[in-house]
């Protein structure tokens, strides 16, 4: 009873927290650029900055390195959906490759009629930060009660 109200604080605060530095952030960017300002931040800069170019790769690297979480979330989501049973149903490993390479696929097909970016981090930002704010404070939580819990014996 008493992590559990614990843990709600935590989140309830976190999504504050978070909530009132996205209204600064915004607040403060658009009265300091007002119309000046892209959906890509990446093409206010030019080209040729070599800041740019390493900001951009390091966008790739962490799409490239958080598609597995997401897509292992996916993947679960719509086994769910299409077989009709409970989410803890345990996935076979042709099942679980036969729909990750669905959904990929579907993906390629997404992205070659060249969506905005800001749609593309718009959906990636969401679900990451449900993650941030919902998932890892109580995984934390639950692990530091179970470290707790291993020293006490």
């Amino acid at each position: 009873e008493n992590g559990k109200t614990k843990v709600t604080c935590l989140i309830f605060g976190v999504m504050c927290g978070v909530c009132g530095l996205y209204c600064l952030d915004a607040s403060v960017g658009y009265l300091s650029f007002c119309e000046d300002t892209l959906n890509n931040v990446l093409d206010c800069y030019e080209e040729d900055d070599v800041l740019v170019k390493v900001a951009r790769i390091g966008f790739v690297v962490t799409l490239m390195f958080s598609f597995p979480l997401y897509s292992t979330a996916v993947v679960t989501s719509v086994h769910s959906l299409t077989s009709g049973s409970n989410s803890n149903d345990e996935l076979s490993r042709r099942r679980r490759v036969t729909l990750a390479t669905a959904i990929v696929g579907s993906m390629a097909v997404i992205v070659s009629f060249d969506p905005p970016l800001d749609a593309v981090l718009g959906l990636t930002g969401a679900v990451g930060g449900c993650s941030l704010v919902y998932v890892f404070p109580g995984l934390f939580y639950y692990k530091a009660v179970q470290m707790t819990k291993e020293t006490k014996e």
